[in-house]
């Protein structure tokens, strides 16, 4: 039997219609300083908050102030984030090549 309530015999029906108020993941991508021997940079991209679909992210490195000659460059990269997962890492290997220079 119900509590507070009246059920009826009609053939009535109701839609209930749920909206999602999640926000949309964000990317970001942490700041990394190395020596120039060290090997690898590793690069964190991080997604603000998990989602239920997966995630494809292109990337590439582009030369600033350091140059192709400090690092291998990356062309065309994918990343993928699996559902639930909000972390990847990007290796950049870095160059010593021995010179005197200024901090890139």
């Amino acid at each position: 039997t119900p509590t507070n309530a009246t059920l009826s015999r009609g053939h009535e029906t109701g839609t209930v219609t749920i909206i999602d108020n999640d926000e949309q993941p964000q990317l970001s991508i942490s700041d990394v300083t190395v020596n120039e021997g060290d090997g690898t940079a590793s690069l964190i991209v991080s997604l603000t908050n998990p989602s239920s679909e997966t995630i494809t992210v292109n990337y590439s490195t582009v030369e600033g102030t350091a140059t192709s000659a400090d690092y291998t460059p990356i062309t065309n990269n994918t990343l993928t984030f699996t559902p639930g997962q909000t972390q990847q890492t990007i290796q950049v290997a870095i160059t010593d090549d021995n010179l005197s220079e200024l901090t890139e």
